[in-house]
């Protein structure tokens, strides 16, 4: 385990010596930053998900679309289709967000 550390530890601050800027990248405010945009990402990943999920029980359930009565109606269809759409570009934006340095 000390070995594994010491290793990540070697990488992450000796690697980057070959590209400059040694100085900045192993000090603590770059691994701050790091963990700032990390968290960031991740409330950007939870925060359109959780909204989604609320707005569309709300609307579903107090519509009446969410649940099927004998037969599907042009409202449930409707409905579904349109949360299948958004959950899509949802996921659309999720990626990009972590496709971005």
């Amino acid at each position: 385990m000390f070995s594994t550390e010491i290793l990540l530890i070697f990488a992450n601050c000796w690697f980057p010596l070959f590209h400059g800027n040694i100085q900045y990248i192993c000090s603590m405010e770059y691994k701050e930053m790091q963990a700032s945009v990390l968290f960031g990402k991740i409330l950007r990943t939870i925060i359109p998900l959780i909204l989604w999920l609320f707005v569309v029980t709300y609307m579903g359930i107090y519509n009446g679309w969410l649940f099927f009565g004998d037969a599907p109606t042009k409202g449930n269809i409707i409905f579904y289709s349109a949360s299948i759409i958004t959950f899509i570009l949802i996921i659309i934006s999720i990626v990009r967000v972590w496709k971005k340095k």
